[in-house]
């Protein structure tokens, strides 16, 4: 048999230590989760692949730091991580100039979403495509509209995206959700416009909407519910806001103007509390491990714009006081009857 009686000999665990241990767990569990502010943090700035090759955006980002990037005319994905090594998105008969192939979210499994036009249509005409795993090209269509463009697929294939009612100017653009089956529209009540960007695998969807003021204002959307989000102490101000992605753990990431038109990145972070990185060019994703994928123009290179990933660096503080609060639970543990 597997189970064993321990004998009388086996020394046991005092009552006192019983409780001591879990409390110095405890203590350290709470250091570690001390929250940073992403304000003050440095980040690891990633050149991904070529701009001239590959693109100079990264709108898709997963939990394993795997990013497609895209020119607007062409999406690549990538085998490496140095994001050196890549393979480009093919849709037969796509347009071959913007927009042609877009594409704009990855999951976990590795499955990258966008947008496509077909050689030949109106610019504002395209359909959503996911690429699977094991090669296959899905096409999909929004019913009864004229344009389809799928954001970001979560790990239980919902898709969300966005539709355009017609191809004229006044053509009502509409959120949805693809989930099970059955396509659900996503529209803020009272809203012009309603965009819908991220989803997470909680189901939470995240995107902006516009009033007939056309300012663009984020919303989270949550079991039917839709909050409108505010960017409190936004750095120059905040005249309007997007917000493009949300992670597993609820991380949200958006961009905003401020009072001078500049293109500034924020987050909300999974307590509540909202921070704003200090990035080149603007941030597109977020994942659980607080990475950041986005674009600049790069002056280094006479102003191209270049994709980046960007990895937040443990602040100095930080790292201390979680070294001190291992040792401090090493000495206690061995001074410890056990």
């Amino acid at each position: 048999m597997n189970s064993q009686t321990p004998s009388n000999s086996t020394p046991q665990p005092s009552p006192a230590a019983f409780f001591r241990r879990p409390l110095h767990i405890l203590a350290l569990a709470a250091a570690l989760s001390i929250p940073h502010s992403a304000s003050a943090a440095t980040y690891a700035i990633q050149t991904i692949g070529s701009p001239s090759l590959t693109g100079g955006f990264a709108l898709a980002l997963n939990n394993a730091g795997e990013v497609a990037s895209t020119s607007l005319v062409r999406s690549f994905t990538y085998s490496d991580n140095s994001f050196t090594s890549s393979r480009e998105i093919i849709i037969p008969n796509a347009a071959t100039s913007n927009p042609g192939v877009v594409a704009q979210g990855i999951n976990d499994l590795g499955e990258v979403v966008g947008r496509f036009r077909t050689n030949g249509n109106p610019l504002n005409q395209t359909s959503g495509f996911i690429l699977r795993t094991n090669g296959t090209l899905d096409v999909f269509n929004a019913p009864s509209v004229a344009s389809t463009s799928i954001s970001m697929l979560n790990d239980s294939g919902d898709i969300v995206g966005e539709t355009r009612s017609d191809l004229t100017p006044f053509g009502l653009i509409r959120g949805f959700v693809f989930k099970a089956g059955t396509f659900t529209e996503i529209h803020m009540p009272g809203a012009d416009l309603t965009r819908a960007y991220g989803i997470n695998d909680s189901g939470t969807i995240v995107g902006h909407f516009q009033n007939s003021d056309a300012v663009s204002r984020p919303f989270v959307l949550n079991a039917g519910t839709f909050t409108e989000l505010s960017l409190p102490n936004a750095p120059g101000g905040s005249a309007s806001a997007i917000a493009f992605s949300i992670s597993d753990n609820g991380s949200i990431l958006g961009t905003y103007r401020d009072s001078t038109s500049v293109t500034r990145t924020w987050v909300r972070l999974p307590d509540g509390s909202y921070q704003y990185p200090d990035l080149p060019g603007s941030g597109r994703a977020i994942n659980d491990a607080g990475q950041i994928t986005g674009s600049y123009l790069d002056p280094a290179n006479a102003n191209i714009r270049t994709a980046y990933l960007a990895t937040p660096i443990p602040e100095p503080a930080s790292i201390l006081l979680m070294a001190t609060s291992a040792a401090v639970l090493l000495r206690r543990n061995r001074r410890s009857p056990v």
